[in-house]
Parts: C-alpha cells; sequence; structure tokens
C-alpha cells in the first residue's frame, strides 16, 4: 500500500516516530482489515514495532538493531498513549541523577496502573505497580518523543527502601545513596520525611549512611541529624536492619533502633 508509505513519511516529517490505528486508517480511508494486512508486513521485517494494541512506532534504522526506540524514547509515548501516570525510578532513576555504577538492563517505571512488564525488541521495562504516585518529586528530562519523568534523588532514596529485592539489595542501596548524597536538597529530603507515615525507611537510611563514606561529610552529618530526629519524636519499636534475616545474637543500634543482623558494605 503506497499510501501507507506516503503516511508513515508524513508522520516522520513532523518528528514524530509513533502513530495510531485510529489516525492512520482516517488518513488512508481503508478498512481495519485492509490497514492490518498492511502494516504486518512491515511489522515482520522489523520495520514497525506494536507495544501497545492501537499503538504503533516506526524504527529508525540506527535501532533496527535492537527493534524498538530506546527505553528513555518509548515510555514517553506509551504512557501519554495510555493516559497513565509514572515515572522513571529506582535504579534507573539513579542513574539519570548521576549513580556511574548503575547501567540496568532492564529500565524500571513506577506506574499507578497494573501494566505487565514490556518487552520490545531487546528492550525490557519493568513496571513496579504503586497505588499512589506523588508526583511533586519529579525531575524531567527531554528525550527525543517528549518529556521523560524521572523521580528526584530524595524520591528515588525513599522509594529504594520499599523495594529493596528490585534494588539490587541494601549493599547496592548504599553504594547508590553515596553517590546521590551530594545532589540531595536537604529541604526537600526534610519534605518527603514529614510526609511518610513510616520510620522503618528512615532507620535503614540513617544507619546506612553511618556506615558509607561521603565526599560530603557535613550534608552526611545534617541529614542523620534531621532522621534521628524524627525517629525519637515519636516510640519507635527495633526492627532488624535486613527483614527475613535472622537476628539471633545480633546487636541493637539505640540511635536508629535497628537490630544489625548484617554488615552493610557498598558494593
Amino acid at each position: 500500500m503506497r499510501d501507507l508509505d506516503k503516511f508513515i513519511r508524513r508522520v516522520l516529517s513532523v518528528g514524530k516516530y509513533d502513530f495510531s490505528s485510529k489516525d492512520a486508517i482516517a488518513y488512508l480511508k481503508c478498512s481495519a482489515v485492509s490497514f492490518r494486512m498492511s502494516i504486518k508486513n512491515r511489522i515482520d521485517k522489523g520495520q514497525i514495532i506494536s507495544p501497545a494494541r492501537g499503538l504503533y512506532i516506526i524504527i529508525p534504522p540506527e535501532y533496527e538493531t535492537i527493534g524498538c526506540l530506546p527505553a528513555n524514547d518509548l515510555i514517553p509515548i506509551l504512557f501519554q498513549f495510555w493516559g497513565y501516570s509514572y515515572y522513571v525510578c529506582l535504579l534507573s532513576a539513579a542513574m539519570y541523577h548521576g549513580a556511574s555504577h548503575q547501567k540496568p538492563q532492564i529500565f524500571q517505571v513506577m506506574s499507578s496502573h497494573r501494566i505487565k512488564n514490556i518487552k520490545c525488541g531487546k528492550i525490557i521495562i519493568e513496571v513496579i505497580y504503586k497505588k499512589s504516585l506523588y508526583l511533586e518529586d519529579i525531575d524531567k528530562f527531554d528525550s527525543k518523543t517528549g518529556t521523560l519523568i524521572v523521580s528526584s534523588v530524595e524520591n528515588t532514596i525513599y522509594d529504594l527502601f520499599f523495594y529493596p529485592n528490585k534494588s539490587g539489595g541494601y549493599n547496592n542501596i548504599a553504594t547508590i545513596i553515596s553517590e546521590l548524597l551530594q545532589k540531595v536538597n536537604l529541604q526537600k529530603m526534610t519534605q518527603v520525611i514529614k510526609r511518610s507515615p513510616y520510620k522503618f525507611w528512615m532507620q535503614r537510611l540513617g544507619y546506612i549512611l553511618e556506615c558509607i563514606e561521603s565526599e560530603d561529610e557535613k550534608k552526611k552529618e545534617k541529614l542523620m541529624n534531621i532522621l534521628s530526629k524524627y525517629i525519637c519524636s515519636s516510640k519507635t519499636e527495633y526492627l532488624p536492619l535486613i527483614p527475613d534475616i535472622s537476628i539471633k545474637r545480633s546487636k541493637r543500634h539505640k540511635r536508629w533502633k535497628l537490630i544489625i543482623n548484617e554488615k552493610i558494605e557498598e558494593d
């Protein structure tokens, strides 16, 4: 269908890589069946992919080897198409904020909608469900396809403690925090602490800060003092540093109200 080639060139000419079946059918003035038959040949050749029902993405020649747009370009298209809230999270967010050793093979996104993990060519996007997203704590990065919404440094640190298994474990979390600490805004971090109804992550963050080295020791001490203040402001029970590990013969840390059942070592 030559008109389809014309339509694809038209999409690319305005700087877009995606189109909907609805828009294509309207432009081509054809039936849905005819459109699907025509587009199938291009999908089979790897020229076009359909990561969501009714959505089609044109693969530029430079991305033919991965069979998809890069995750940072694909995500704005997908979530705008669905109309869902999201932000890039955990290891992927840490990478955007300068955690230099973080090169996760799977791109991580937090969404308030339950979505299956997305596999598109060689690109894998892990979508983590969170009932309520706090979209005040975000940063925005430009991509070829729009704006990529990324969890802020402070909110990323907060999330790490709620999803330790998806963050490489507590030693990896310690490494990430040591790399991100210089970028932490203490005022914003205090706001995150104030709005949180939970203390377990504050206890673990405080202890990890005590264990790691930082290029900004003054900021580290200030943050530890802020955390300590909120932990001591009301009754806080002792809990294990690492959940699901035996606490037998483990020492207690009075300041952080933790049972130290594992040694923290930066990766």
